[in-house]
Formats: C-alpha cells, sequence, structure tokens
C-alpha cells in the first residue's frame, strides 16, 4: 500500500529552512556570550511559550512551531483534504473489492474441488475473475497516481514555503528560520522569544489568499 498523502507532506516544514548566508557572513562578529552557540547548550526538546510582543533583532535566528503551520496554514489544509478525499474514498473502495475477490475466489474452488462447477461454470469463473483482476489493478494503478500527485503538490508546496521564507528573513534581517516540532524533531532548547509563527502563519496564509485571486494564466 502506497504512503498517505498526510505522510508525504508532514515533512515539508522539518527541511523548509531559508538560510541566507550573506546576512551570516556580511554582518561583523560580536563577542557575546549568549548568542547562537548556546542552542547547544542543552538539547532537551520543549514545548515553546506562546508568542508575545517581543520582536527578535536583525542577525537573530528564529523559529516557527511546524505544528500550528501545517494545521493552519491554508494552503497546506487545502491539499490535504483534496487529496486525501480522493485517496479514502478509492482506498476504501480497493480494499472492499480486494476482500470481495478473496472470498469469492476461495468458494469457487472450494465448488470446484467438490465437483459442483461444470467446465462452462470454470471458464465462466475464470473469465469473470481475471476482469475483476484488471478492475482491481485499475483501481491500484489510480492510487499509485495519487500518490503521484500528492508528491508534486508536496514539492509545489515546499518550493513555495521556501521562497515565501526567504523572503521574511531577507525583510527581517534573520539568519535563517529554524522548525520545531511537538514530536521531538527540528529545534530544541530554542528560547521561545524567537517564535515568529503568528507572524509567518499570517504571511503565508495572506500570499495563498494572494495566489487564488490571480486568473488562470493565459485567461
Amino acid at each position: 500500500m502506497t504512503k498517505n498523502i498526510s505522510y508525504a507532506l508532514n515533512g515539508v516544514l522539518i527541511v523548509a529552512v531559508a538560510v541566507l548566508y550573506y546576512l551570516h557572513f556580511s554582518q561583523p562578529v560580536q563577542a557575546k556570550t549568549d548568542g547562537p552557540k548556546t542552542r547547544t547548550d542543552s538539547v532537551k526538546v520543549q514545548a515553546p511559550l506562546a508568542a508575545n510582543n517581543y520582536t527578535p533583532k536583525e542577525g537573530s535566528i528564529v523559529f516557527v512551531n511546524a505544528d500550528s503551520i501545517l494545521e493552519k496554514y491554508k494552503y497546506f489544509v487545502v491539499v490535504k483534504k483534496e487529496v486525501d478525499a480522493k485517496r479514502s474514498a478509492l482506498e476504501n473502495a480497493y480494499k472492499s473489492a480486494m476482500e470481495k475477490f478473496q472470498a469469492d475466489y476461495e468458494e469457487a474452488n472450494a465448488q470446484m474441488s467438490s465437483g459442483k462447477l461444470s467446465q462452462v461454470d470454470i471458464i465462466n469463473k475464470r473469465q469473470e475473475f481475471e476482469k475483476r483482476q484488471n478492475d482491481i489493478l485499475g483501481m491500484k494503478k489510480r492510487l499509485d497516481e495519487i500518490d503521484e500527485e500528492a508528491e508534486k503538490k508536496k514539492d509545489q508546496l515546499q518550493k513555495t514555503l521556501n521562497e515565501a521564507l526567504s523572503e521574511y528573513c531577507r525583510a527581517h534581517g534573520y539568519i535563517c528560520i529554524l522548525s520545531w516540532s511537538a514530536s521531538g524533531s527540528g529545534a530544541a532548547g530554542i528560547d521561545p522569544k524567537l517564535d515568529v509563527t503568528p507572524d509567518v502563519l499570517a504571511m503565508l496564509n495572506r500570499k495563498y489568499d494572494e495566489m487564488i485571486k490571480k486568473p488562470a494564466h493565459g485567461k
């Protein structure tokens, strides 16, 4: 069974890190005891506190809550709902057809073994099962196509996120954006004051609203 759309997309934010090297290397290094190196002092994953009115300074390494982005980013929510709906309906039909095929096949074998089927019946049954098998293989192929479509959408979503986060970094003078997740992946022990999730979410959803309002190319 091919992978589910949610699995295919959930990893997007974990790798969506927009590092702006020219910001990092163009600014003079200042001697600080509480600089970025303090992030390595602790490996304990802890949930960041709620965002406050603190605004990180230029040159900061900030972070977003990946769980919140995946839950509230309109683009992701719409894509996931769309692909999951397609896959769920077809997957249920595929599972039902497989189970029915298996049961009917076993019953036909039992009837043939007990001599209850004539030669003509056996030929008809064989043709019926071949057709049903082809139908099931067709369902499997369409499921694979849906997964390929999901992969393409994930790639487009990844590109859109990277471009938006790079633009956000440039606009605010940040070095990069890390991600934090309750699963333990991403940033650990990061200062909760560096959480820019609400601001990033607002930007992402604003860009998505602008994108869907644009007329299709060529119209």
